[in-house]
């Protein structure tokens, strides 16, 4: 399942608000996180002034969303203990989308009564905090507050409890997944869900990781992007359905329009303390921009060259560029 191309164009447009997250230099393995909410400047544009970027691809993106879930209901789960945790989810994620756009996304709140209406999908919501009977059955019947808001954005959803000196995945709705599978990783310690991911636990990036959101408070939440290539323009490239994209993403590695495939894959991942549960949220919204387009903006083509060029080979891997690497180097070269 993909998206579609944003109609605004290049720059300015979706290379304008894209999060190019590549810093200067040779590569390096980093957290890189930062103070969240804060507008980060670009050599297109700026981004990440808000928790949510309410883009062309909104529209698309939530009713994908919906489309995977609806095909498999395995891409939501919850243990009994995180049910605090997704109405604080629920909360945090109305009062943020309220905040960008007060007349699309309506939000208010007296006591325990919620009243939403989401302009852009036309749901409307009266609902007690805490009271799963108040919300409407997704199509499996179940009532669950983080399906409910998961439907409501195109954000992925992970939700951390914190107990025994660790971090737990005990919550999440997942449908844009890069590789990996939310029904594998459920209820896994955060140090064994990064355990496939070479060099980061034996250089102590992982450990670090988890201390530094261990320590978090609700008044100051922070971010991190990721970048990585991707072959076409699909969301959802989970194991759940690896059998659709991976045979895919195999054929066009020798394609002759390799390069025009490419896609920078970035995630923009928010961690909060929520403050009720004491959880940790950590939301995800996945950008793609075609290389064609990125390149067409000279410090990101030199940033992405000296990247991809001091990069250790063991990344390359794991990243999966290594059977097209030299294509790649000589594209950026030319």
């Amino acid at each position: 399942m993909t998206v579609p191309t944003t109609e605004v164009g290049a720059y300015p447009g979706s290379l304008a608000r894209f999060p190019f997250s590549i810093p200067e230099g040779p590569f390096v393995y980093r957290s890189n996180v930062e103070p969240a909410l804060v507008a980060e400047h670009t050599a297109a544009g700026s981004w990440g002034g808000t928790l949510f970027d309410v883009n062309p691809l909104w529209d698309a993106e939530v009713a994908l969303r919906r489309q995977v879930l609806a095909a498999d209901p395995r891409r939501a789960f919850a243990s009994p203990h995180m049910h605090l945790a997704q109405w604080d989810t629920l909360v945090l994620m109305m009062e943020h989308l309220n905040a960008v756009d007060p007349c699309t996304f309506r939000y208010a709140r007296d006591g325990a009564q919620i009243s939403w209406t989401n302009g852009r999908t036309g749901d409307t919501l009266e609902c007690t905090f805490g009271d799963d009977s108040t919300l409407p059955a997704a199509g499996t019947g179940r009532r669950s507050a983080l399906h409910y808001i998961g439907t409501q954005v195109p954000e992925d959803i992970v939700l951390l409890d914190q107990r025994e000196g660790q971090l737990w995945f005990d919550a999440g709705l997942v449908t844009y997944a890069s590789a990996w599978s939310i029904a594998f990783t459920a209820g896994m310690s955060f140090t064994d869900i990064h355990g496939p991911v070479p060099r980061i636990k034996e250089e102590g990036v992982v450990g670090r990781a988890e201390q530094f959101l261990m320590r978090l408070t609700p008044e100051k939440p922070y971010r991190r992007t990721n970048f990585a290539f991707s072959l076409g323009r699909d969301l959802d490239i989970s194991m759940e359905v690896s059998d659709r994209w991976l045979p895919a993403k195999e054929a066009a590695v020798d394609a002759p329009d390799l390069m025009e495939r490419l896609h920078g894959r970035v995630e923009v991942q928010h961690f909060f303390r929520l403050p009720h549960s004491g959880a940790v949220i950590m939301t995800v919204r996945t950008h793609l921009e075609r290389l064609t387009d990125l390149v067409t903006v000279p410090e990101w083509k030199a940033r992405l060259r000296e990247y991809f060029t001091t990069m250790p080979a063991d990344i390359r891997l794991d990243k999966g560029i290594t059977r097209y690497e030299d294509r790649l180097l000589e594209f950026l070269d030319s």
